[in-house]
């Protein structure tokens, strides 16, 4: 059974980018980068709501025809993302209801692959803040030569 919990992305510490259809998530605070699977990157857009799981597997019935099925894959897929410290599980959270349907495509898996090359740039990299989103924030020229 899916969890009663609602579950939304770690931010700021978690960006992520949609191209051409997949996603790039980074987990900034560890380093580690991941592509998504199609299918994968479509439900990372709807996890952008911080949804409830319900609404999670509404929006999955075409994908596996099976609630069962969607429920299983769905909470497999939720448990990875929270054990790579991507989204977490909060109790509580007043989710989403409305999550839009994820389209039906050729291959129905959830996955995702990770990456640690780019670890010591992306863990190191002392040279700027974050804004609420996570990305680098472009400093204000004022600020830069002491307000002169």
């Amino acid at each position: 059974m899916v969890s009663e919990a609602s579950y939304r992305i770690r931010r700021p510490e978690v960006v992520s980018e949609r191209f051409e259809g997949e996603a790039v998530v980074v987990n900034l605070r560890v380093g580690r980068y991941y592509a998504l699977s199609p299918l994968a990157s479509e439900l990372w857009a709807r996890l952008e709501a911080a949804p409830r799981p319900e609404a999670l597997v509404a929006a999955s019935v075409d994908v596996w025809s099976d609630p069962a099925v969607a429920e299983r894959e769905l909470q497999s897929f939720l448990d990875r993302l929270v054990a790579e410290e991507l989204i977490e599980r909060v109790e509580g959270l007043a989710g989403s209801d409305m999550v839009e349907p994820l389209p039906p495509l050729d291959d129905p898996r959830l996955e995702f692959e990770a990456f640690d090359d780019l670890q010591d740039l992306l863990v190191l990299d002392p040279i700027h803040d974050l804004d609420e989103d996570g990305w680098p924030a472009i400093p204000d020229p004022a600020d830069l030569d002491g307000g002169r």
